[in-house]
């Protein structure tokens, strides 16, 4: 399964025990990072970030809408 986030970014979602995973792509398929929960704090967080992966503003708050709305459902 995936998920359009924003114009730029896919992510794709990698079934785990306890808590799904899920790999953010670029448009060209690339891996950016990883959305992992994160139980200590209840709630999804961004991981695994690749040293050359490049965020503007739009994309990170294209991002973060999109992982609160992981925490909604």
């Amino acid at each position: 399964m995936s998920e359009k986030i924003g114009p730029y970014m896919t992510a794709v979602r990698i079934p785990c025990t306890p808590m799904d995973i899920w790999m953010i792509d670029d448009s060209n398929g690339r891996a950016l990072a990883t959305v992992e929960w994160y139980p200590k704090w209840r709630q999804w967080t961004l991981s695994d970030i690749q040293p050359d992966a490049v965020f503007s503003a739009d994309c990170l708050a294209s991002l973060a809408t999109w992982m609160e709305d992981l925490c909604k459902s």
